[in-house]
């Protein structure tokens, strides 16, 4: 089974650095950004999944003016269209810290059956 993890974001900031830095020893290949209305030549250090205006109205989504704040699920739709063949899937905002071991904490959560 394939888990793909996400981080949700607007910015690349030093919080985005620490959390690749804590993810990609745990998912490697699988880890992404899912970006909302990157600023042109802005290049992560991660594949970029871009959630655009267009994205929205492509596929019929709703516009509000703050919608990459409010709508975390179209960060989801836009990361499952981009990587269809993934299991499982992750979303992480930067502002997410993980104190404890954090490949136990993904280990532990895989063990888990639940949704």
């Amino acid at each position: 089974m394939r888990t793909i993890a996400a981080i949700r974001t607007h910015v690349w900031t030093d919080q985005e650095d620490r959390l690749t830095g804590q993810l990609a020893p745990i998912f490697g290949d699988d880890l992404r950004v899912v970006f909302h209305n990157r600023r042109p030549g802005l290049v992560p250090p991660l594949p970029v999944v871009d959630l655009t205006d267009g994205f929205l109205q492509t596929h019929g989504l709703r516009y509000l003016s703050d919608y990459g704040w409010r709508c975390g699920d179209y960060f989801l739709y836009a990361l499952r269209l981009a990587e269809p063949d993934a299991d499982f899937y992750w979303l992480i905002e930067p502002d997410v810290q993980f104190t404890g071991d954090t490949e136990d904490f993904f280990h532990r959560r895989a063990q888990c059956d639940d949704d």
